[in-house]
């Protein structure tokens, strides 16, 4: 008797409806998920989300779609529902998160959906495998990976409409077409694709993914199949090469971390190949940072992992009389989905690491789909353990649900994040570098300097960000001298290290060591020309030492740069002012308060400049609005005093002189007479 070898023709599992296989998965997420939603944002969220000018600025949708520069990369789907979310409800982390878990969820029902059309056992625990795999946690709780889980949603939803048009599933009958519906279900499958690989380039292998499955349902691939996918190839070769010429040239994927020869790329790309497996059997010691390996052409692990990988496919292939193509099918569709993450092609995360939970979240779909269809098989083949792998398949689900809800606690916040990662991983220098950044913006800066030790053990540049962030929690601890040591070390290590310079400038000048002060201040504006905050600091010196051209020259390039710089804003303004341009002067403080509604001294300033061009009801409207906003700044109690005092308001004059005075002012002697 020959055995049936093709998994292909075996009918989809009934069981309950399929509303009761989604509301299950989605409660499994919402379980898993919920209890983090409180959580707040996390590392580069800043950036992607709270502090991104694209999701607030007037012009911000139109930069998003036409400008491939104005966000880390070109994923203009992603960043759209970021700008969507910001309208509806602000900076709310809770918010973004609950969309994060809701798109999971769905991705985790679309899976569900396609494996049953392409009639693998146990699809549903496959799916539920996904949903609740603690490898995938950081992928849902992390915001700015929304593009992981937005993009999910859209490649198994374009793959679904594929399969539908290809007739692959019970549904559509025995390979059967079905004219102008099947044509639109290919249309809708390209449009679903297209916006998947707008919300993350990683889904571009769709169509590769999309041919093996037809391969292994057909057993072979016609010209029209090859046709119909050509169109998907195109797109994603493009939006692929685009994707990497921007990860090396936009976000800054080049250097010695980034000099791996052919042999070694091939290396990586052998051990992360079975690393994600590893992960998703035994989800142990999860890690948002793991040690980078350190691989040379003698690197053992790499060529243990290649020799593997070898045997794996031979076997795959010489066993699929006996065991069928179920395995080969799904290793051939992980190692298409995990490919552009092998290391091949560069991007910026390699500085830190060579693998991460949430490169693999695709991928990790089609092995989890391959344990749960072996486990279906062999409850199959013996039905009277079918209780046992039953009972097998919830503990399993329990525990692994057990484990992410465990693992989402520690994406709470950014402190609790990188203390986890450098309890698994003490050498992650970045999480040390971020936990004292995250520390000073807390006001712990006690607990940030007590890191300063761990400087010691890092290389140059990691070493400068360190002792920056030390540099700046000495400053808010009160201690200058201990700042400007921090501020020295890190420029020792790194010259050019231009927020080091910065920083140690503005010391300096506070100290009245003005021509050191001036010279960092330039150096650091040399290194990042492009920074807003370079010429912004250099500008603020020029001012002070009397140098007015200078100074208004730099407070415009820095607001060309940023916009929305209040502080570059304000001190253009008090440039104007004081050369008695005051009609520009309040353009410049109103552009400051756009930007920053409750900027007092803005307020003050603008009242100054509406008081001398006789505006004196507006004048008095922005004193009020400065106290308002700082009740102990004392000046705008003394200007707003005058104000009153010359309409004839002399009790309230009087009013605002006292406090005034009670804030620590010194009035001038004849106005004081000139109230009594």
């Amino acid at each position: 008797m020959t055995r049936r070898t093709d998994a292909a023709v075996a009918p989809p599992p009934q069981g309950a409806p399929a509303w009761r296989g989604a509301l299950a998965l989605a409660a499994l997420a919402l379980v898993i998920y919920g209890p983090s939603l409180p959580g707040g944002f996390l590392w580069d969220d800043d950036r992607n989300v709270f502090a991104n000018e694209t999701l607030t600025g007037a012009s911000g949708l139109r930069a998003i779609w036409t400008d491939p520069l104005a966000n880390q990369q070109y994923y203009p789907l992603t960043y759209t529902s970021f700008w969507l979310e910001t309208r509806a409800w602000g900076a709310w982390p809770p918010g973004f998160r609950a969309v994060n878990l809701l798109l999971h969820a769905a991705a985790g029902i679309l899976l569900w959906h396609v494996l049953r059309r392409l009639a693998v056992r146990a699809a549903w625990l496959g799916a539920a495998l996904f949903v609740a795999h603690p490898i995938n946690v950081e992928s849902v709780a992390w915001i700015t990976e929304r593009r992981n889980v937005l993009s999910a949603v859209l490649f198994f939803a374009a793959a679904l409409a594929f399969l539908r048009h290809a007739g692959i599933g019970a549904e559509a009958g025995a390979g059967g077409r079905r004219g102008a519906a099947s044509r639109g279900a290919w249309a809708l499958s390209l449009a679903l694709f297209a916006l998947a690989v707008l919300a993350k380039t990683a889904t571009v292998t769709l169509p590769a993914v999309l041919a093996v499955l037809l391969l292994w349902k057909r057993g072979r691939l016609e010209r029209r199949e090859l046709l119909e996918l050509a169109p998907f190839f195109a797109l994603g070769l493009a939006m692929g090469l685009g994707t990497i010429a921007l990860e090396v040239h936009h976000v800054g994927a080049q250097g010695a971390a980034w000099q791996l020869g052919p042999l070694e790329r091939v290396l990586v790309a052998a051990r992360a190949f079975w690393w994600y497996p590893q992960k998703l059997a035994f989800p142990f010691g999860l890690n948002f940072i793991y040690p980078r390996w350190e691989v040379t052409a003698a690197w053992w692990p790499g060529w243990v992992s290649l020799a593997a990988l070898v045997a794996a496919a031979v076997a795959a292939v010489r066993l699929r009389p006996r065991i069928g193509a179920g395995p080969l099918v799904a290793g051939a569709a992980y190692g298409l989905m995990i490919g552009p993450a092998l290391g091949f092609f560069d991007f910026y995360f390699q500085a830190y690491a060579y693998v991460q939970d949430h490169f693999q979240y695709l991928a990790g779909s089609a092995v989890l789909a391959l344990f749960a269809a072996a486990g279906g098989v062999l409850a199959a083949r013996r039905p009277r353990a079918a209780g046992v792998a039953r009972a097998a398949a919830g503990l399993a689900l329990v525990l692994l649900a057990g484990m992410s809800l465990v693992r989402a606690r520690e994406f709470a916040d950014e402190g609790t994040l990188w203390r986890a990662t450098l309890a698994r991983n003490p050498r992650a220098h970045m999480a040390t570098i971020n936990l004292a950044r995250w520390l000073v913006a807390q006001d712990r800066a006690r607990e940030a300097v007590a890191l300063e030790p761990g400087a010691a053990a890092m290389g140059p540049r990691d070493r400068a960000d360190l002792l920056h962030n030390v540099g700046l929690a000495w400053q808010a601890l009160g201690d200058p001298a201990r700042a400007e040591a921090a501020y020295r070390g890190a420029l020792a290590a790194v010259p050019d290290q231009a927020a080091a310079a910065t920083n140690l400038g503005n010391l300096l000048f506070a100290a009245g060591k003005t021509a050191e002060a001036e010279a960092l201040l330039r150096a650091a504006l040399a290194a990042e020309p492009g920074v807003a905050d370079r010429s912004y600091n250099l500008a603020n010196l020029l001012a002070a030492t009397g140098r007015a051209a200078e100074a208004e020259a730099l407070y415009r390039e820095a607001l060309r740069l940023d916009p929305r710089s209040a502080g570059a804003s304000n001190n253009l303004g008090r440039e104007l002012a004081a050369k008695g341009d005051h009609a520009g002067a309040v353009a410049a403080y109103e552009r400051a308060l756009a930007a920053e509604p409750g900027n007092a001294a803005a307020w003050h300033n603008l009242g100054l400049s509406l008081e001398a061009l006789g505006r004196a009801a507006e004048a008095e409207a922005a004193y009020r609005r400065a106290i308002e906003a700082a009740p102990r700044l004392a000046a705008p109690y003394n200007n707003l005093a005058i104000l009153l005092y010359r309409r004839g308001d002399r009790a309230g004059a009087r009013a605002m002189l006292a406090r005034f005075v009670e804030l620590g002012g010194r009035p001038h002697p004849d106005f004081v007479r000139a109230l009594q």
